[in-house]
């Protein structure tokens, strides 16, 4: 509480359940997170994945409204249909 008097109002007598409730969870999470660390800290992991080919397809915009310069690395085409 001394550490943090300009942020907290009121008396220590009233605020005491809640800072013993705040300094509980602060323990509490420093020791999962020591035990998860605990956990990984033998173990390997090995990854048998390859990732996937991104899908590239080619479509013909001739004569087509274009937005945009020709030679862009990628071509947004968007279909619509109004019925």
């Amino acid at each position: 509480m001394d550490e943090n008097k300009e942020r907290i109002s009121g008396e220590f007598a009233q605020l005491k359940t809640q800072i013993v409730q705040y300094m509980r969870e602060r323990k509490e999470h420093e020791a999962t997170l020591a035990f998860a660390e605990q956990l990984r800290r033998p173990s390997t992991i090995q990854l048998n994945l390859t990732a996937p080919e991104s899908p590239a397809f080619t479509s013909a915009t001739d004569d087509q409204p274009v937005k945009g310069t020709a030679n862009a690395l990628v071509t947004i085409v968007e279909f619509t249909e109004f019925e």
